[in-house]
């Protein structure tokens, strides 16, 4: 086996960077660099590799926890009780930013267990890195490249998550289908591009509109979702009346021109036996009433 160099790490008040370039683990582990190497990559899910290496490294030095944050992508994992002694690493290759990790306990870590760490980390890098990438393709596939909201895919995915959710713990979950009135029509008077502008502001206005808990969607052309958990049937119709209200107060523009629009939205929630597809279908009919009732109004089925 090639001697890799020994690790490049820039110390600063707080944390040690763990780079690309690195040395193998040190003799008191029970495995060589390969098995590590090995046991962590066969996994593309980043809380699975997180979960093996900590059990490995636990085999050699007793610590309390572990925590891992990624800032770009707002990943957070915690196994364990943070303590007082920390061990913070910021770990990279080639300056790509895989997050940062901690490990605690509550007596201080020797010299000798903080060279462990170090060294077993560099066999971290590549399956967290593996794992993101897997993770970033994963969610370009359900993203909408237009409105950047999750796509059919990607509600199709959450809404059968939710109402299996739903069924196990007998909560709440509502759903809204929501189709910008007469979107033809700003097709046709303003262009495709005009269209295409409101598709994107209205987007945005979801955004505003949601709460945390709430998950949105482009369901197709026109057509967005709303899933929205641990919600009963008067607090959807709240949030369903809110987004109608506030999307036929909203000036939409296109290079000047005021767009008018309106909405129409269906709701329906989730009952004890049914499946996502037929919460789905009830709430499109309320939509489909909606709109046959005169549009830019909320219908619950």
């Amino acid at each position: 086996m090639q001697n890799s160099p020994k690790p490049q790490m820039q110390v600063d008040e707080t944390k040690t960077t763990i780079n690309i370039e690195a040395s193998q683990l040190k003799d008191k582990l029970t495995y060589s660099p390969y098995q590590l190497s090995f046991i962590l990559q066969s996994s593309l899910n980043l809380y699975e590799i997180l979960k093996r290496f900590n059990a490995e490294l636990n085999k050699v030095i007793a610590y309390q926890s572990l925590h891992y944050y990624h800032s770009k992508t707002k990943q957070q994992f915690e196994l364990g009780k943070l303590h007082y002694h920390q061990a913070r690493y910021q770990l990279k290759i080639e300056n790509l930013d895989l997050g940062e990790l901690t490990l605690s306990k509550n007596v201080p870590f020797s010299e000798e267990e903080l060279s462990i760490i170090e060294s077993a980390l560099v066999q971290l890098l590549f399956p967290v890195k593996n794992a993101l990438a897997h993770e970033q393709a994963i969610k370009l596939s359900i993203t909408d490249p237009l409105t950047k909201l999750n796509n059919r895919q990607g509600f199709d995915i959450a809404l059968s998550r939710e109402v299996e959710f739903s069924k196990r713990h007998r909560s709440n979950t509502s759903l809204l289908v929501i189709d910008l009135d007469n979107f033809k029509n700003i097709n046709d008077t303003y262009g495709h591009l005009a269209g295409d502008a409101v598709l994107h502001q209205f987007a945005d206005s979801l955004r505003e509109l949601h709460r945390q808990t709430d998950m949105i969607f482009r369901y197709g052309g026109e057509e967005f979702t709303i899933i929205l958990s641990h919600t009963a049937e008067n607090g959807a119709m709240q949030v369903a009346s809110r987004i109608c209200q506030a999307i036929y107060e909203t000036q939409f523009k296109y290079e000047g021109t005021v767009i008018p629009v309106t909405v129409s939205i269906g709701v329906s929630t989730h009952q004890t036996t049914e499946n996502s597809k037929s919460l789905f279908s009830r709430a499109d009919s309320a939509l489909y009433a909606a709109k046959s009732n005169g549009r830019n109004q909320v219908k619950m089925s």
